[in-house]
């Protein structure tokens, strides 16, 4: 049966959701609050409170198909999110401010095809994995709050 160890779960709440396929989701406690992220073809990133309460929508012009949240150096949390073209946008959290795109544009990264994944790993690292078939490890330096203030 469904209720092997006696747990049981119920729906709480339902958000204003996408207009297309949820493809990813993951979630991050920031200032002792829990927010759920999810990431949509319909091109958004979308962030709910622990009451499924709609606290942002960001536009990201292609379909999102990974997210995961790493921290800075200096402890800031940032959204790292993986696109329908093969590039990554690195956001601060919880403000969705753009810091930079990991591209073939500006760097190496995956040329062909959606990221499909996205993997935090130790010491300011993240791991990505994409329809080309590669997996690229990224590093962040530095502290966010020394490229907010540069682009202010």
């Amino acid at each position: 049966g469904g209720n092997q160890g006696g747990g049981q779960a119920s729906q709480q709440q339902q958000g204003q959701g996408h207009s297309q396929a949820v493809t990813c989701s993951t979630g991050v406690t920031l200032n002792n609050e829990f927010y759920a992220l999810t990431g949509s073809l319909d091109a958004t990133v979308k962030a709910w409170d622990s009451s499924a309460n709609l606290q942002i929508t960001e536009g990201h012009g292609q379909g999102v198909y990974a997210l995961e949240t790493v921290a800075d150096a200096g402890g800031n949390t940032l959204l790292i999110v993986g696109l329908e073209k093969g590039n990554i946008m690195v956001r601060a959290f919880p403000s969705f401010t753009n810091l930079f795109s990991l591209d073939t544009r500006y760097t190496f990264g995956h040329a062909a095809g959606p990221v499909r994944t996205i993997v935090q790993g130790p010491s300011q690292t993240f791991f990505t994995g994409a329809e080309d078939g590669k997996v690229y490890v990224w590093q962040i330096q530095g502290d966010v709050a020394a490229l907010l203030a540069k682009q202010g």
